[in-house]
């Protein structure tokens, strides 16, 4: 049953798993500002409510074919309120998808472009139905990424893939996406949410507060920045060096012969 009054989305339940759909298919789920307002309301709605697992998906043959540019705007009113009211927005998306206390899993249906290709990344778990298709197509419209995509998208698919999808603004089928680590399994068509489901309830089965600190466990460790992770490693290089086994490697190299390590 359908939760909250929502003109861009759907919130359902079903056990305990909060069923969230884009639902625009008219426009092939389009995202425009409403819709951001809405899905982090939906959001904190079932961040707040008894579901203990969140479900991301759209309506229709597609997930999110990206930003609703229908109505097109001037370069010149690149300051008006409502533009920055826009951006604080996203801002307030990216915040609460960053910190949100319980998994949640992408059932993507279809195309994901633009922002509806940057929404999958903050999600847990993503899901592909065989035909869906990703593509991060800033680019090609002359934009930037958006929604974290710049940090998320590199430590998901590695820099230099990340680089090349941003770069190039192509996008890729499902088993690319699965090849890179961007989706981490593909259904048959028309399945994706029943697979989605099936998942939600393995996940549920486990205490909810040892999911939702293993959730921030790796979202620390994924978060850590590159000087602090240089640090650690030389602390951690200066460790090795002190070491019999680091010795023992030099020496087995000089005589050319394998090393005998002990452990020390």
């Amino acid at each position: 049953m359908a939760q909250g009054k929502f003109e861009t989305l759907l919130l359902e339940r079903a056990n305990a798993v909060a069923v969230l759909t884009l639902n625009r298919p008219e426009v092939l789920n389009a995202y425009n500002p409403k819709m951001g307002r809405e899905l982090s309301a939906a959001l904190r709605m079932a961040a707040d409510d008894d579901s203990r697992v969140v479900i991301l998906t759209g309506a229709g043959r597609a997930f999110c074919a990206g930003a609703d540019i229908s109505r097109p705007r001037d370069s010149a009113s690149q300051w008006d309120p409502n533009i920055v009211r826009g951006y604080e927005s996203e801002m307030a998306m990216v915040r609460l998808m960053a910190g949100y206390p319980k998994p949640i899993i992408a059932a993507v249906n279809g195309i994901a472009l633009g922002v509806g290709f940057s929404v999958l990344l903050p999600c847990d778990i993503r899901l592909a139905s065989e035909n869906a298709r990703f593509g991060a197509t800033y680019t090609r419209i002359g934009m930037v990424p958006e929604l974290g995509c710049s940090f998320l998208l590199p430590r998901i698919v590695g820099f230099g893939n990340a680089m090349e999808l941003l770069m190039t603004g192509r996008t890729i089928e499902a088993d690319e996406a699965l090849r890179l680590g961007l989706i981490s399994r593909i259904t048959p068509a028309g399945k994706v949410l029943e697979e989605a489901l099936a998942m939600a309830e393995m996940i549920v089965k486990s205490p909810p507060l040892a999911l939702q600190l293993t959730k921030q466990s790796l979202h620390r460790a994924a978060a850590s920045g590159m000087l602090q992770a240089a640090e650690f490693e030389g602390l951690a290089m200066q460790m090795c060096r002190g070491t019999s086994d680091h010795k023992e490697a030099i020496r087995a190299f000089r005589q050319k012969r394998e090393p005998r390590f002990t452990g020390t």
